[in-house]
């Protein structure tokens, strides 16, 4: 059996889904309004998993080569990401349930 050098390893791979992943959440909950309360639990567990997600960015950052310019800027934008999805969630009562900007709920 032959090993297919070529391969991309699986840390880099985690780094590029977790990067876009980041940012691509925060813009939802920016531009998309809340259109429900979620529970409690709910909202704690979001919480973790964007902190988990956080903190595999930086992991997979720091134990991995990544060469080039985009692969930096992605960890950058992905890190501001991660921060401002918990910024968000400090502007309002609202916002810490829901994890969005704007709420359609009364």
């Amino acid at each position: 059996m032959s090993a297919n050098i070529n391969a991309t390893p699986l840390g880099s791979r985690l780094f590029y889904w977790v990067g876009f992943a980041l940012i691509a959440t925060l813009a939802w909950r920016a531009l998309v309004p809340a259109h429900e309360w979620p529970s409690p639990n709910v909202t704690y567990m979001t919480m973790l998993f964007d902190a988990g997600m956080l903190a595999g960015l930086v992991g997979s950052y720091a134990k991995g080569r990544f060469e080039g310019a985009g692969a930096h800027a992605l960890f950058w934008l992905g890190l501001l990401s991660g921060i401002g999805l918990f910024i968000i969630r400090m502007t309002s009562s609202p916002a810490w349930s829901s994890g969005h900007i704007v709420n359609t709920l009364s």
